[in-house]
């Protein structure tokens, strides 16, 4: 399952966003989230948590919903075991995220529902039920 989630396209450099100017990958999103959560550091697991929900909305192809899932559900799965240390401002953002995905038609389901994902989501996000 990890390599449906690696076939992404880069992200291109977006001039309004400082994490966006990195071209980066699916695959090595996750494994500098990964890295961040074994190395503790609130401000570098911030970071790594910023930069996947960039890929997760910008880099797989609008008609790429299955890797663009896997990959929101390897994030989401992470955040949940760091769950103790996320900060509540990227807490916040990532609700954001996650009604943002919802709201543009990014998730396939309605309202992001696919049972494995929500349960998921519903682990990190404390207010799901109103996105």
């Amino acid at each position: 399952m990890l390599f449906r989630a690696v076939e992404c396209y880069p992200v291109t450099g977006r001039p309004d966003a400082d994490l966006y100017r990195i071209c980066t990958s699916a695959v090595r999103g996750l494994v500098e989230l990964w890295l961040a959560s074994a190395d503790g550091s609130v401000d570098r697991l911030t970071e790594a948590y910023d930069r996947c929900f960039g890929i997760a909305r910008w880099a797989f192809a609008p008609d790429n919903h299955q890797d663009r899932e896997q990959f929101i559900l390897l994030v989401l799965r992470q955040a949940a075991a760091d769950l103790a240390i996320l900060p509540t401002d990227l807490r916040s953002r990532m609700e954001a995220w996650y009604a943002d995905l919802v709201q543009i038609g990014e998730l396939p389901y309605p309202h992001g529902r696919e049972e494995r994902l929500y349960f998921w989501a519903r682990q990190v996000i404390p207010r799901l039920d109103g996105i």
